[in-house]
């Protein structure tokens, strides 16, 4: 098989088990919970949105967040993984506790001045 071809299955597995779990944790719960499982704890940390809006830990507590690293000019398998990371949005864009959040690696060449 062409390396493609075994990263775009695996991602699409990926995608799969991702939407799996989300759908039993978001439609599984019973009416009465309020609170989402408590796995780990998350370091404080804190980012710039593209609009120059600090983003941080505070932003995502309370919600189930999927969140991807990503290169904005990776001309390989990023693409596809942006693709699949868009649909799983649409499919859970109704759903307030669920939010996506996708950060950038390459910051030399996204800046906020480049967009």
């Amino acid at each position: 098989m062409r390396p493609i071809v075994i990263i775009r299955t695996f991602v699409i597995i990926i995608a799969l088990v991702g939407i799996g779990i989300a759908s039993k944790f978001l439609y599984e719960q019973s009416e009465s919970e309020n609170t989402l499982p408590y796995f780990t704890e998350v370091p404080q940390f804190e980012f710039v949105t593209q609009d120059s809006v600090p983003f941080g830990l505070e932003n995502m507590k309370g919600k189930l967040s999927v969140v991807d690293f990503m290169f904005t000019r990776c001309k390989g398998p990023c693409p596809i993984m942006s693709n699949l990371m868009g649909e799983l949005y649409r499919h859970f864009e109704n759903q307030p506790k669920v939010q996506f959040v996708s950060v950038s690696v390459d910051p030399e060449y996204d800046t906020l001045l480049a967009l």
